[in-house]
């Protein structure tokens, strides 16, 4: 039952942030030697790896949203999620304080892919990380974090699909 309150929350987090207009932040694009059902297979393939789940594919217009939320655990007063976000995430002063308050945070992929000839795809990364800030002992309405990616997320999921393709790692998914 706590993960279901978890992804609820997600969610509800996630479509404030769609009303407030949260940046998606950087973006890595690509074009890939590969027909475009192949690069969404061995997308699907990596996103599934790293503990995304599949919310959205979109055959007609090639994109593709996953979603993971990870929840923040306190041990001595520090959080778990402090170095993962210092190395997804860009840092400014006054961010540490965000993260100190976080009961978790979610990222959210999303991958178009579009053919560019007969066997070539461009493929566009982006992550979008939504933290999430709750009041009166981490029960309360969560309050949205947005915050920034520095395109280490996109940059090693296109890396990802790349070695997939190369390999033939991937293709054997069978799936949206």
């Amino acid at each position: 039952m706590g993960m279901v309150k978890v992804m609820r929350s997600g969610l509800a987090i996630l479509a404030l942030c769609a009303v407030a207009g949260v940046s998606r932040g950087a973006a890595e694009s690509a074009v890939l030697d590969a027909p475009t059902d192949n690069v969404r297979t061995a997308a699907i393939s990596a996103l599934e790896e790293k503990g995304f789940r599949i919310s959205g594919a979109r055959r007609s217009t090639g994109d593709l949203t996953a979603r993971r939320a990870q929840p923040v655990k306190y041990t001595d007063g520090k959080s778990d999620a402090a170095a993962e976000l210092h190395r997804i995430a860009k840092v400014d002063p006054m961010w540490e304080a965000d993260v100190a308050s976080l009961s978790e945070y979610y990222v959210t992929m999303t991958v178009a892919t579009h053919a560019v000839e007969s066997a070539k795809t461009r493929l566009d990364v982006t992550a979008q990380i939504t933290g999430a800030r709750r009041t009166r002992g981490r029960r309360g309405r969560p309050v949205p974090v947005p915050i920034e990616s520095n395109g280490v997320l996109e940059k090693e999921l296109v890396g990802d699909i790349r070695s997939r393709l190369a390999s033939g790692k991937g293709n054997e998914h069978e799936g949206s």
